[in-house]
């Protein structure tokens, strides 16, 4: 089961210097320096040199100032005397008594600004209650983190006069060298410290076992009119699957962090045996055989669990025994014809939408389509956050774009209300919004499109105390994400955070997902979404017991998952408890509509199963409801569970006032006995902290020919919890207005006869 909540905080944990972002700024060479404000930076921090020159503040109550590019050095900051650079007026701002003040307005012209460093926010840069600062768009303002070419910039391949290295003709296939063009990144002043290296991609990478892995690094990304390039792979769709395991390797997923034979990794040295596998098909093995080199050859693979993914270089091939080698481990291991392709194989550049380069040499080799001469090709490379903010309050950036970065695009750390409002946010290297420890910070109505992994995160509230964050993702637009690596779109992490009227679609990863207490997600629309997801679902939660309050309701979920990839409508996954799941739309979900993992204090009801086959297949059967006891089977007795037996959730929240007055359900659970890694004091005992016990699931309708679902609700569920049957409806036509043509508006007839209340059908998704 997925460990990607647990795995949440690590994905938050980046570097980068922090400074201001300018038109045309130089590049960062990640040394110490003197930037326009007077001030040293270094690793990420400020330290002030010298006092500004205060100008004497005669400036009205609401102060509006001026950007455009293209300023004077000194302007005054006014409509005719623009300031030169978002950090001019962000420096001026700091001289201003903001108590003179009831409003600040910064308006950016529109035009294209070069970005090599961070637009930075610090606590001196906020705002205040009564005084807030607002930073807003003009037009089309975009702050892009990447060098642009056209297609005519580039030369080809079989153009003896100019190619600097002949050896990649001879590698080419015969179909690729007169398709395949040609640029030199070094002659644009670019050099192996921009571009970098390979990294190491998925959630459950072992990289950071192995030295000089390039763990932690992100790496550059290409675009083809918007549309990120595939590194050169094979095969150029789908996957191959592994062959006999000749050997599986270390694992360290269930030995508490120590690998299978016990060592436990240190920085001098122990570096685990990786897997060791037949390839399968006869193409694959001559193939790699052919190559000329394997050198930075990657493979990237769901080595066992499609929701575990890892990529490896490829440490070596035997074409007589087929046998290949990983480099790194895989950490939950690997089995017999699971998926997985190779990448960074400059031989198998040879389809559209491909690229290669050589790092040794600086150069740059795409596959051209036809209308590549005049097609735009965006290199990403800066690799700060370019919008960032941190310990800084009462600030509001209004709609920019932020195109082309390497890192996560905008970074709000410990602050304070902040909004983010109208950004669209596209080509992200890695994230796209990441909002941490916050406070009453909001991201409304953005638009985050082409991210190399998730695409907004947020982070606030205190668990134990229930201390709300007042977090809000509302009315965005989130689609096309997890391009590189899976990630969700929208995760939260904390108390009472709220995600609503949001849509995301066109993703291999999942959509939603939640941990903590007294969270809100209602309202949204996910489709398309779980593309490439089995053991995971749109809206997804698990794998812990302090998210007791949270309610997911009004969520419009249809046309998810893929041919091999059957994901959950809305799964409560390993144990997840006191979640209230109520009027949820679900249609036509290719595996369970909602599935329950062993959960105890759980309400689900008035929820809307529907299976939208328009004639009777009595052959075909569809799964609606499943709800286990994985926890009385024995799911928490291995060490891959030890959080279950936190001994912060038993000590700390399960006996706090703040918990057992908001959720007096937790003040009855009694914790299990464990005598021999045997779990005990479960039967007949509903208050067991394992048990499925004081649930209440009740008028869930399965529509559709409901009479040919499947429902699975295990005994002790049963046994310990109050449960209705599933209300079974065979004609959509008697729930819905007019189904046929997408209006799942419930009929009131419909809700009087099985005691059903609105699901606000007309609601759920963005607000226009």
């Amino acid at each position: 089961m997925k460990k990607l909540t647990s795995l949440f905080l690590a994905i938050l944990l980046v570097l980068s210097v922090l400074v201001s972002c300018s038109p045309a700024a130089p590049a960062d060479t990640g040394t110490e320096k003197e930037t326009e404000t007077g001030k040293t930076v270094d690793s990420g921090t400020e330290t002030e040199n010298k006092d500004p020159e205060q100008p004497v503040d005669d400036l009205p109550q609401n102060v509006v100032l001026y950007v455009k590019q293209g300023g004077g050095e000194n302007a005054a900051g006014t409509e005719a005397d623009p300031f030169p650079s978002v950090q001019s007026a962000r420096d001026f701002i700091r001289t201003l008594d903001k108590s003179k003040h009831t409003s600040i307005t910064v308006h950016v012209a529109q035009g294209v600004y070069e970005c090599r460093d961070s637009l930075y926010f610090s606590e001196e840069d906020s705002g205040t209650e009564t005084c807030p600062i607002k930073y807003v768009a003009d037009g089309e303002v975009e702050f892009n983190g990447g060098m642009s070419f056209e297609g005519k910039d580039f030369a080809s391949v079989a153009d003896s006069e100019v190619l600097p290295d002949r050896t990649v003709l001879d590698r080419l296939s015969e179909g690729a060298k007169d398709r395949v063009r040609f640029i030199d990144l070094t002659a644009y002043g670019l050099s192996a410290a921009d571009w970098g290296i390979i990294a190491p991609i998925g959630l459950y990478s072992t990289s950071l076992f192995y030295p000089d892995s390039g763990y932690g690094h992100v790496p550059i990304c290409l675009y083809y009119n918007g549309i990120r390039m595939n590194l050169a792979r094979y095969p150029n769709e789908g996957w191959l699957k592994n062959g006999t395991i000749v050997r599986v390797g270390e694992t360290a997923a269930e030995n508490n962090g120590g690998w299978t034979n016990g060592a436990q990794w240190t920085p001098d040295g122990y570096y685990p045996d990786a897997p060791i596998v037949k390839v399968a098909e006869d193409e694959a093995a001559a193939k790699i055989a052919s190559w000329a080199t394997l050198d930075d050859v990657w493979m990237y693979g769901l080595w066992r669990f499609d929701w575990a993914p890892s990529s490896t270089p490829v440490a070596a091939y035997n074409p007589e025994t087929r046998e290949l080698t990983h480099k790194f481990a895989s950490w939950y291991g690997i089995e017999q014809n699971t998926k997985y392709y190779f990448f960074n194989v400059l031989e198998e550049l040879d389809a559209p939408g491909e690229w290669y380069l050589d790092r040794s040499k600086g150069i740059l080799y795409v596959y051209a389509d036809d209308d590549f001469e005049t097609a735009a090709i965006d290199l990403s490379l800066y690799r700060g956050w370019m919008l960032h903010c941190a310990n800084a309050s009462y600030l509001t950036f209004d709609g920019f774009t932020i195109a082309n970065t390497v890192e996560t695009a905008v970074r709000v750390r410990e602050c304070s209300n902040i909004t983010l409002q109208n950004l669209v946010v596209r080509e992200g290297g890695k994230g796209g919004i990441q909002v941490t420890d916050a406070e009453n910070c909001n991201v409304l109505n953005c638009d985050l499109s082409r991210i190399a992994t998730f695409g907004i995160q947020v982070t606030g509230g205190d668990i134990e105390s229930l201390t709300p964050s007042g977090c809000r993702v509302y009315n965005n637009l989130v689609h096309d994400w997890s391009e590189v690596d899976l990630a969700d779109g929208i995760a939260i992490r904390g108390c009472g955070i709220t995600v609503s009227h949001n849509e995301l679609y066109n993703t291999p990863g999942q959509a939603i997902t939640f941990s903590g207490p007294n969270n809100l997600i209602e309202y949204n629309e996910l489709h398309h979404v779980c593309l490439r997801t089995i053991d995971g679902g749109a809206i997804y939660g698990g794998r812990n017991f302090y998210s007791y309050g949270t309610v997911i309701q009004y969520n419009y979920i249809h046309d998810i998952g893929s041919d091999g990839f059957p994901p959950q409508g809305i799964y409560m996954d390993d144990g997840l408890s006191g979640i209230t799941v109520f009027g949820n739309l679900l249609t036509d979900i290719p595996d369970w509509d909602i599935l329950i993992g062993g959960g105890r204090d759980m309400v689900v009801e008035n929820n809307i199963m529907v299976y939208l086959a328009p004639v009777y297949d009595p052959g075909r059967h569809w799964e609606s409801f499943h709800y286990d006891q994985r926890g009385y089977d024995g799911l928490f007795e291995g060490n891959d569970y030890s959080w279950f037996d936190d001994s912060t959730l038993w000590n700390t929240l399960y006996t706090n006032e703040a918990w057992t007055s908001a959720f007096p359900a937790v003040g009855l659970i009694e914790k299990y006995t464990l005598t021999d890694g045997v779990l005990g004091n479960l039967d007949g005992n509903k208050y067991c902290s394992v048990n499925p016990g004081c649930s209440v699931v009740q008028k869930n309708v399965a529509t559709g020919w409901g009479g040919n679902t499947i429902i699975e609700i295990m005994d002790k569920v049963l046994e310990y919890s109050e449960v209705e049957d599933i209300i079974i409806v065979n004609l959509n036509s008697d729930m819905f207005q007019d189904w046929e043509n997408g209006d799942f508006t419930l009929k009131k007839l419909a809700m009087k006869k099985y005691g059903l209340k609105d699901i606000h059908f007309k609601d759920m998704g963005r607000v226009e």
